[in-house]
C-alpha cells in the first residue's frame, strides 16, 4: 500500500504522490476541521482516498490490485464535527477509522486463503461473530466489492456432521437468510454493532434491478405491484416495488414484453 511518508511526505512539505490536488485539498481541509498544525493528524484519510483511488494505467486503486477489492471507509467513520471544540482537537477517529480499514482488509485478503483451503477440502466450520457473504452471481456494479458484509451470523445449519450453510442476518435490515457454506467466509475483527451497520451499509448503498420476475393482478399496469429481483442479493430479499420505482427501468420493459 502507498503510504504517504513512504512518498517522501515531510511535515509541510509535499513531495511527488502529495501533488495531486485532490489529495492536498483533502490535507488542507482535514488540517482546518481538525483546527490543528500537526500534520500527521491529518495523514489517515488522505491515505485512505490515495489507496483507494483508481489510477489511469491499470484503472484499479492500489488496495484493488495488492488485496483484490477495495475498501472503502464511510466519512461518518472518521469525519469529525467541526463545531465540536472536545473532538477537532483529537485525533482518535482517524486512528479508529484506521483501524476498521485494516480490518475490513485483513478479512478479505483471509477469503482468498479460505477459498483456496475449501476448494482442496481443508474448511472449517466459521464461529466468529460476524461474517461476509461473497455475492450470489455478481456484484450490482463493477465498482462494488466482491462480498457483502459484514453480516452477523446466526447458526450454521449442519447435516451429517457436515456445515453445509449458516444462517446470517443482514445487520442493517435484520433480513435472516441462508447461504451455502462455499459463500461464507469469517470476518474477524473486532466491530461495535454502529461499526458493523456503517460498513455493511457501505457495501451495500447502490440497489439495481437485476429483474422482475412477478406482479400483482390489478388490470391497469400503473395500479400493479412488480416483483424485483436485486442484482447482488439472495432471492429471498426480493422486494415487491410500486410502478412508481420500477417505471424507467429496462426490467420493466422486458417483462410486459414476455407477459403479452
Amino acid at each position: 500500500m502507498l503510504s504517504l511518508f513512504d512518498a517522501g511526505l515531510t511535515l509541510g512539505t509535499f513531495q511527488p504522490i502529495c501533488r495531486k490536488p485532490f489529495v492536498l485539498r483533502i490535507l488542507k481541509a482535514r488540517k482546518y476541521q481538525l483546527q490543528t498544525e500537526s500534520w500527521p493528524d491529518c495523514l489517515p484519510v488522505a491515505q485512505f482516498i490515495v489507496n483507494a483511488a483508481p489510477h489511469a494505467p491499470t484503472r484499479l486503486s492500489p488496495a484493488e490490485i495488492i488485496f483484490g477489492s477495495d475498501f472503502r471507509v464511510p466519512g461518518q467513520l472518521y469525519v469529525t464535527d467541526a463545531i465540536s471544540a472536545d473532538e477537532v482537537s483529537q485525533p482518535e477517529s482517524n486512528l479508529e477509522a484506521a483501524r476498521i480499514a485494516r480490518q475490513l482488509a485483513e478479512a478479505r485478503i483471509k477469503t482468498m486463503t479460505d477459498d483456496a483451503r475449501a476448494r482442496v477440502g481443508e474448511q472449517t466450520q466459521i464461529t466468529s461473530e460476524y461474517v461476509l457473504v461473497k455475492y450470489p452471481s455478481k456484484a450490482p456494479s463493477k465498482l462494488a466489492a466482491g462480498w457483502r458484509g459484514p453480516m452477523r451470523l446466526i447458526r450454521p445449519v449442519v447435516r451429517d456432521r457436515l456445515t453445509i450453510a449458516y444462517v446470517v442476518q443482514d445487520v442493517n435490515t435484520k433480513h435472516e437468510f441462508q447461504v451455502v457454506s462455499e459463500r461464507v467466509r469469517a470476518f474477524e475483527g473486532e466491530l461495535s454493532q454502529s461499526m458493523a451497520q456503517t460498513l455493511a451499509a457501505t457495501t451495500e448503498s447502490e440497489y439495481v434491478v437485476e429483474a422482475i420476475i412477478g406482479a400483482s393482478d390489478e388490470r391497469k399496469v400503473s395500479d400493479r405491484q412488480y416483483l424485483v429481483r436485486w442484482a447482488g442479493y439472495e432471492p429471498s430479499e426480493d422486494t415487491w416495488e410500486p410502478y412508481e420505482n420500477v417505471r424507467q427501468c429496462e426490467a420493466l420493459d422486458v417483462y410486459l414484453k414476455a407477459k403479452r
